[in-house]
């Protein structure tokens, strides 16, 4: 099992998880040393041919250092850039910086990890007026101290290059599971020289499956996070190669492409990131090629289709190059907890056995960051006192966010965390001595964050769940052994925040109700397909007839031509898979 870090990020590659740096280069000297110097960076930038004055904040060029070989920090290094391979082409920005020539330096005064982005120093590259488009030249990086190994590494700058943007794909609601979705991603090229194929990396989740891979993709799935008890969150990642010649201003559909909504589909999405070269800034292949084994496809290769441009002007942002389909499935799991008690002898001690189980069909993803996970709340009752409280359990210390004084005898036990998979399961043991064999029963709930801030919630509010009956069970303690019985007050499925429709992938969605269900359907009444004829995908039913969303357009001109398939399969660390490539932090759980 491939173990990956979560962490969302701002940013294409913000996952999708997802954040994803550029596939990078780490550089570091030949020779053995205590302490060595790190630079990590992307192997090319790509900026427009046209000058462009650095934002107040931002920056076009990222250099990631770090060091090893000691805990202490160091605080007297140096990161040099040699600019002379830019001469004519293009020139650096680099406030806090001194210039001397060519050579740009920038003081280090404390590092103290092993990689960690030097985005204080607001690199920015602006081309030189009157360049020709497509031009390319060279920064040599250098990070320098005393006393320790220096690391240096070179970077290439395509100026006005070719350089790829992408149009939103509207998302798809209330999709059947058992049918078939057709992303058709559409791109342009928006830079100044044309391109002769497209690389396509692709990264879904769970609940989107495709039996046959085309010939011009190399795929692999790999999985993340996970442990005792649950299986991690499987990701499949490719990368598709079409070679044809798009030349600037000119726009394509990607065609061919096709995933299946399996039985574990609820809330899921395909990413999409489109480049010119594989070692392009965002490309994560030159990276991921080496984390995993890629298989190539063997079904029929993917083509390119000549639209007209409704993609946004401009030249990419790091943002530009990606799009999402977003996809809800008409599907349910049915969440449920567990008690059951052992005494001893004496009746008076004994072992509470509590846990919490994804009893499926559907797999569960919490992209909100938390607000729709589950966890595990026991709450005992009075004259039973735990004696050893299992790891991953909590006393609990504030009830619908207010702090309480005194004990409580309850205890918060940690869920499957964001990615609740189909089968997922956690268990707890708690030893406890009752001083009466006749007491209440202990109270065994799903808990999520709208059931712990807003009264009137005995159980999580789970819009995904159909059965709520189990989500509270009660644990009779005494001198007999016994099971959970479901409590008829848990909280009904139907009484959670409504989450509304999936808000078009790209832009930023601010807060403001609760959201706690992964649910993007429409409400009832409305149409299911908002997307625009020719950006929205096709989902299909068993006959053929489309489910939940639009007819993509099929007008237009013919498939541009194929050549030879030259793909690589994509793992992106969690981080650019899942979340890294989010340009938005709205919630979905």
């Amino acid at each position: 099992m491939t173990q990956l870090p979560i962490r969302r990020m701002i940013g294409a590659g913000a996952a999708s998880m997802v954040a994803a740096l550029a596939a990078g280069t780490m550089a570091t000297p030949a020779y053995a040393s205590t302490v060595k110097l790190n630079i990590n960076t992307a192997a090319s930038v790509q900026i427009s041919a046209d000058p462009a004055a650095p934002p107040q904040f931002g920056e076009n060029l990222s250099i990631r250092i770090g060091r090893s070989g000691t805990s202490a920090p160091i605080t007297n290094a140096t990161l040099t850039l040699d600019t002379g391979g830019l001469t004519g082409l293009a020139t650096l920005a680099s406030p806090g910086c001194t210039t001397a020539g060519t050579l740009v330096s920038c003081p280090v005064h404390y590092l103290n990890y092993e990689d960690i982005n030097l985005s204080s120093t607001n690199l920015w590259l602006s081309a030189v007026s009157g360049v020709r488009p497509g031009s390319s030249g060279t920064v040599h990086v250098t990070l320098s101290a005393p006393d320790a190994d220096s690391a240096e590494a070179d970077v290439r700058v395509d100026v006005g290059g070719p350089a790829f943007k992408a149009k939103e794909l509207q998302p798809l609601s209330a999709v059947a599971v058992g049918s078939t979705v057709t992303p058709a991603p559409e791109f342009a090229n928006r830079g100044g020289a044309p391109a002769s194929r497209a690389i396509v990396e692709i990264t879904a989740l769970p609940g989107l499956g495709i039996t046959e891979w085309p010939s011009n993709c190399e795929h692999a799935s790999a999985e993340w996070g996970g442990g005792a008890g649950t299986e991690g969150l499987r990701t499949q990642y490719a990368i598709c190669t079409i070679d044809a010649a798009i030349a600037p201003g000119e726009a394509v559909r990607l065609e061919g492409l096709r995933y299946n909504v399996t039985s574990e589909a609820f809330y899921t999405f395909v990413d999409f990131s489109v480049f010119a070269t594989p070692d392009a800034e965002a490309a994560s292949g030159p990276r991921l090629r080496k984390e995993l084994t890629f298989q190539r496809g063997t079904g029929a290769p993917l083509g390119l289709a000549k639209v007209a441009d409704s993609v946004p002007a401009g030249y990419p942002d790091r943002n530009g190059f990606f799009t999402e389909l977003e996809v809800s499935a008409e599907n349910t799991a049915d969440f449920a907890a567990s008690g059951s008690w052992a005494p001893d002898a004496t009746g008076r001690h004994g072992k509470l056995d509590v846990g919490l189980q994804n009893q499926g069909p559907a797999s569960v993803f919490d992209r909100s960051g938390g607000e729709g996970a589950v966890v595990l709340k026991v709450a005992l009752p009075q004259g039973a006192s735990a004696q050893s409280v299992p790891a991953g359990c909590t006393a609990v210390t504030r009830e619908h966010g207010e702090a309480v004084t005194g004990p409580t005898n309850t205890y918060t036990c940690e869920g499957l965390g964001s990615w609740m998979p189909n089968g997922g399961r956690k268990t707890y043991q708690f030893d406890l001595a009752l001083d009466s064999s006749d007491l209440a029963p202990a109270e065994v709930s799903l808990q999520n964050t709208q059931s712990e801030l807003e009264p009137g919630h005995d159980s999580a509010v789970m819009r995904w769940d159909a059965n709520p009956a189990n989500d509270l069970v009660k644990v009779r303690l005494g001198a007999a052994a016994g099971g959970g019985t479901p409590s008829p007050t848990a909280t009904p499925s139907g009484t959670a925040s409504p989450s509304g429709t999936a808000a078009p992938t790209g832009t930023a969605t601010t807060g403001g109700t609760t959201q706690v269900s992964l649910v993007t359907s429409p409400a009832a009444g409305a149409p299911a397909g908002t997307a625009a004829p020719s950006t929205a995908p096709v989902a299909t039913g068993a006959d053929g007839r489309p489910v939940g969303g639009s007819l993509a357009s099929t007008g237009g001109s013919g498939t541009l031509p194929l050549a030879g398939a030259s793909a690589a399969a994509l793992l992106t660390g969690a981080a650019a898979v899942v979340v890294a490539r989010r340009r938005r932090t709205g919630s979905h759980g």
